[in-house]
């Protein structure tokens, strides 16, 4: 339902970058060589999207500082973009996004 996905099969297709209406986030590493996260987010659900990043997967979990890029898809979709700095020195670096529930 997040992120339109087919609920009646075993959906776990990625988002294609720039043009796809259903799929998984797209974590990847940005041009700046920090982190790119693509997603479609539904538009008036009550769902929330907290993209959060990691230096290791039992660390703590920070939410992204960078100002998304959102583009309209349809009247219920929006695609937003985050290109998320990683810390100087920084070795590694997970990401994930988190959906939450706002009603």
């Amino acid at each position: 339902y997040a992120f339109n996905l087919d609920f009646t099969t075993a959906d776990s297709r990625t988002l294609t970058p720039g043009t796809g209406a259903a799929g998984l986030p797209r974590i990847t590493q940005s041009a700046s060589g920090g982190i790119r996260v693509e997603l479609l987010r539904r538009v008036g659900s009550g769902l929330s999207y907290t993209p959060v990043k990691s230096s290791g997967l039992g660390q703590v979990w920070t939410g992204f500082s960078s100002v998304p890029m959102v583009t309209p898809v349809s009247t219920d979709w929006e695609r937003v973009v985050y290109d998320e700095p990683v810390p100087p020195g920084e070795v590694r670096c997970f990401a994930k996004v988190q959906v939450g529930f706002e009603p």
